[in-house]
């Protein structure tokens, strides 16, 4: 049987500065998740602020986001070796749908697909991994053959991170966020605006942390850096919004 595999994986950069976790995790707390609070200047607790997470390269050190800067969109290329139903998928890390590029019937030959990192609503995508995932009919009967190709969402506008929140805070500030979520040390395939590949590289353990809140016509911001280990069970980090 013939296989089509699916070529390339985008990036777009973005980085930060440094600070410190809040200590041990609290042991009354369930394992497998960041956890912690969202205060005012004055000690209060926050409630309804986004709390997202903004991801780095260890080899990449440019500024942070970048208003004037557009998103690069990513070529997604395959090929089918015969007439058939093909459908491309755009994945969240937690494996959730994002965006559909392609369902339906497809002649035979090499096919592109373009994604500018957005979703089916027209929004951009938060910084952070994503999946394209390839299904393949060659039999309509059968199951699909699938394959799939990692991608990295390596830029951001705090706008996005507001409308596709990791945690939104309750009444008493408090948020928590699944380990499984948070993709430090995955190693990811980079490649130019040609698709050309230029290496792999792991996502750092340096973690940007963010509190958002829409106030009115304002988006509050309170941000820190926390190093992530590999080994990491539970962690406590608070955050300020000014």
């Amino acid at each position: 049987m013939k296989r089509i595999h699916l070529a390339l994986v985008l990036l777009i950069p973005l980085l930060f500065t440094a600070c410190d976790g809040d200590g041990p995790a609290d042991p009354d707390l369930p394992q497998g998740v960041i956890y912690g609070t969202v205060t005012d200047a004055a000690g209060r607790p926050v409630e309804g602020a986004t709390v997202a997470l903004v991801f780095g390269i260890d080899d990449i050190g440019l500024p942070g986001w970048d208003a004037s800067a557009k998103r690069i969109k990513t070529t997604l290329e395959f090929a089918v070796p015969d007439t058939a139903r093909i459908r491309l998928e755009i994945l969240d890390h937690a494996r959730d749908a994002v965006r559909t590029l392609v369902d339906g019937m497809l002649n035979a030959g090499r096919h592109t697909v373009i994604w500018d990192g957005t979703d089916e609503d027209g929004a951009l995508v938060p910084v952070g991994v994503y999946f394209a995932v390839l299904s393949h009919w060659p039999d309509p009967e059968a199951d699909p053959e699938m394959s799939e190709r990692k991608l990295f969402v390596y830029d951001y506008e705090p706008a996005s991170l507001v409308d596709r929140p990791l945690a939104v805070t309750d009444a008493a500030g408090r948020y928590a966020i699944d380990l499984d979520l948070i993709p430090v040390g995955e190693r990811i395939t980079i490649t130019d605006e040609s698709g050309q590949e230029s290496g792999v590289e792991p996502i750092s353990h340096r973690v940007r942390f963010l509190a958002l809140l829409q106030d009115g016509d304002t988006l509050r911001q309170g941000r820190r850096e926390v190093t992530l280990a590999d080994t990491e069970t539970a962690r406590r980090v608070d955050l300020t919004l000014p």
